[in-house]
């Protein structure tokens, strides 16, 4: 990465992407590394990375926690005199409102929004259950009739789950595509990650998150790309 080339950042949070389901078309235009959640969901996980501190530090353990102050990666840059802010993608879905007051955030804002300098969050719901199925999501009251539905069928699962996290590549490469499109990507250090992983059936017919403390749960991917950064390395 080129000394001063940054101007923008953007963080793009694909939830539940567990490292080994992490998609080429996602590694192949940036430098990849294997990264370590520092919780197994969501409402500790996500705070964790705007603030930098483990879950013990930062003290949000439950979606009605919130953080006691700005997290450090947006007052940091705010500090700079870059217009930061925070987006969840899906605004439609209710579940979606937790993470921005977690995080202190008051509305939703979209890259189109912005103009440099900036730093912009994107939490997107990833491969995060119900899969492929968002559509049908009132359809279980619980996640265990989610996946009780499959009779523990591990392959529709998992392939469920890839569609999941299809989906949400599609929107991170789309928007990647409207940096470029704006003269934008060069200028701008843009890292892919997760908050944690997912469980697919194993040990013993395991789905989902949240516990037990293995490596397919805590273990994400992390790609930086744009600023100048070769693209396909890791």
């Amino acid at each position: 990465m080129a000394s001063g080339s940054v101007e923008n950042v953007l963080v793009y949070v694909s939830d539940s992407l567990r490292f080994d389901a992490l998609p080429a078309s996602v590694a192949e235009v940036g430098v990849t590394g294997r990264g370590i959640a520092t919780s197994t969901f969501t409402a500790s996980g996500f705070p964790s990375i705007l603030t930098g501190t483990y879950p013990a530090t930062h003290t949000v353990w439950s979606f009605e926690d919130a953080l006691a102050r700005r997290p450090a990666l947006l007052a940091a840059f705010e500090q700079s005199g870059i217009d930061a802010t925070h987006v969840w993608s899906n605004v439609d879905d209710p579940a979606t409102k937790p993470p921005l007051r977690i995080c202190g955030e008051s509305a939703e804002t979209t890259l189109s929004d912005l103009d440099p300098p900036f730093s912009l969050v994107v939490h997107d719901r990833g491969g995060h259950m119900l899969y492929g199925r968002r559509e049908r999501a009132d359809e279980w009251a619980t996640h265990g009739e989610f996946f009780d539905e499959f009779g523990g069928d591990r392959a529709a699962i998992r392939e469920l789950y890839g569609e999941g996290v299809a989906e949400s590549v599609e929107r991170f490469l789309d928007i990647r595509a409207a940096l470029d499109s704006r003269g934008l990507l060069e200028s701008t250090l843009v890292v892919f990650t997760s908050d944690h992983g997912e469980l697919l059936g194993e040990y013993g017919g395991l789905y989902g998150h949240g516990t037990p403390l293995v490596p397919e749960l805590v273990t994400v991917p992390v790609v930086f790309t744009g600023a100048g950064l070769p693209e396909g390395f890791g």
